[in-house]
């Protein structure tokens, strides 16, 4: 049946769904770094950039292995 989705299928599109997100968010963030002038701010928000990235890489991968 085109158009549902079984849970291994929906749960795959919401992983890669947050995966997105994250990564919006981080380059977001990054932006925010870019035009901050104080250091110690500035690299904390880079901070949280590299956060969101990890957990877009984490649930990437998790996909990967749950695929293979």
């Amino acid at each position: 049946m085109t158009g549902v989705l079984i849970d291994n299928d929906r749960a795959a599109w919401i992983r890669g769904d947050r995966a997105a997100r994250y990564r919006e968010r981080a380059d977001h963030l990054k932006g925010m770094a870019s035009a901050e002038t104080r250091p110690r701010e500035r690299a904390r928000v880079l901070e949280l950039a590299t956060e969101y990235d990890r957990l877009a890489d984490e649930l990437v991968a998790g996909q990967k292995t749950r695929n293979e």
